[in-house]
């Protein structure tokens, strides 16, 4: 076999063997709130609405405060690729000054949200269910932050498994712990929609406990670990950790935002129409986990290769990461495509909403192609420290291109007769395309760059 195919073929390898583990993590994320939500609606239709909403309120703060702290692996792996590990426990040290600096904010944040509720047109039964599900999910906003920024620890260092096994055990735990707050067992009073926001802080703050006990466990990890003294603050370092996470946060906040209110926007249009996009979104971001595993697998290999000053290696591990992704999402698009009726069946009896998820998720399928090769590149682009470019591509393009020619295609009879959620997954699919272009290109430069891989592990000191 010819050389160069083996090397593919070796990296292709490592990078699933990370990758797996991590969309396995990804997944069970998304799963907890579906967890909640199914419990909550066993115990009234009220705390099933009180929660669905709650959980939308809450979601774009936990983004952002993931977000910020994500790019803490990147600083981790280029620490790994230069053999300083020595250096990462200050990292982390600084890591957690920052994910105070935002999670208690983000406490306060969502504390106050439920101000909101007045305007959301819920009966006042549900709005006081959504309010205490809130508050209690609040106190676990700084062990969000906290989680985080340890799995950026054990993933820069190529720990994945145990992230993965972690998230499994706080899931498995979220159901015995909801259900004993909803009902009120072992002598707990029943707390109905309230319980699953108190059962959810709750597993925010074990997760990340969980954590630090392998970290003190683990004798591979003794070198690096962050259970020492804490480090006095390093301004550079802390500054450097902001400069790129903050992209990232703001990225994904947003993302959710345009989504949010690409929903409310086809509210008006009906149950069918709004039950047709729901699939679609629902089927846009499961299958995304593996991409995003893959992702941040590729973020992983490329900020060692850049750690370690081998340019050449990075652009090749950025590259295969890519390719990888897009082989993938090739794949899950061809079984959205050829599925697409048995699909929109497992959600709904209703005719009307599944001939138009039918309709839907070709589109949705091509927009999975598109999204996973943009995901790939931004984390391929992570490994470098490189995330504003990034944010504002995605931003402009989804903000300046997705929401305005959507309200037109779906809302307005001036390009073409109104078409209502086609019209918007039309748009995505446009903007989607853009972005992966210019996400690309951008990738094209900075692993070009002679100066970018050299000088971007030196943000650490």
């Amino acid at each position: 076999m010819h050389k160069s195919l083996i090397s593919v073929r070796n990296e292709v390898r490592t990078l699933l063997r990370l990758a797996l583990p991590l969309a396995a993590a990804q997944l069970v994320m998304c799963l907890a709130g579906l967890v909640d939500t199914l419990m909550a609606g066993h115990y009234s239709a009220a705390d099933l609405a009180a929660v669905a909403v709650g959980y939308t309120t809450w979601i774009p703060i936990n983004v952002f405060l993931v977000g910020l702290l994500m790019g803490t692996t990147a600083f981790v792996a280029q620490l790994v690729g230069a053999g300083r590990h020595s250096d990462i426990p200050d990292l982390i040290h600084q890591g957690l000054r920052l994910a105070l600096l935002f999670g208690l904010p983000g406490l306060v944040l969502l504390y106050l949200s439920p101000a909101l509720l007045a305007y959301t047109g819920l009966s006042l039964e549900t709005q006081a269910i959504a309010t205490g599900y809130l508050h209690a999910v609040a106190w676990g906003m700084p062990g969000v932050a906290l989680n985080q920024l340890l799995r950026s620890y054990l993933e820069g260092q190529e720990h994945t498994r145990p992230v993965m096994m972690i998230q499994l055990l706080s899931l498995a735990l979220n159901i015995p712990f909801n259900y004993v707050m909803i009902y009120g067992k072992l002598e707990l009073p029943a707390l109905g929609g309230v319980g699953c926001g108190y059962a959810t802080a709750l597993i925010m703050w074990l997760a990340p406990l969980f954590m630090l006990a392998y970290i003190a466990l683990n004798a591979e990890l003794r070198h690096t670990s962050p259970l020492r003294r804490l480090a006095p603050l390093q301004r550079d370092t802390l500054y450097a950790l902001l400069k790129v996470g903050t992209p990232i946060g703001c990225t994904l906040f947003f993302q959710f935002l345009a989504f949010t209110l690409i929903t409310l926007l086809l509210t008006p249009s009906g149950d069918t129409v709004l039950g047709a996009h729901q699939i679609a979104f629902n089927l846009s971001t499961l299958p995304m986990v593996l991409a995003s595993g893959i992702g941040i697998a590729t973020s992983i290999r490329v900020g060692q290769a850049v750690g370690a000053n081998n340019r050449e290696l990075a652009r090749f591990r950025g590259q295969t990461g890519i390719l990888t992704a897009f082989s993938v999402a090739i794949g899950m698009a061809l079984l959205i495509y050829g599925n697409r009726t048995w699909i929109a069946a497992l959600y709904t009896n209703d005719i009307g909403v599944i001939t138009l998820a039918c309709q839907l998720l070709p589109l949705v399928a091509l927009y999975h192609v598109f999204d996973s090769l943009q995901v790939s590149t931004n984390a391929a682009l992570r490994g470098y420290k490189d995330t504003r470019a990034s944010m504002l591509i995605v931003l402009s393009s989804l903000w300046g291109i997705a929401l305005p020619l959507g309200s037109v295609l779906a809302l307005k009879n001036w390009l073409l007769p109104a078409q209502g959620a086609m019209g918007f997954w039309i748009a995505l699919c446009i903007a989607l395309f853009f972005t992966m272009f210019f996400v690309q290109r951008r990738f094209q430069k900075v692993s070009q760059d002679k100066d970018k891989a050299s000088a971007s592990v030196s943000t650490a000191h």
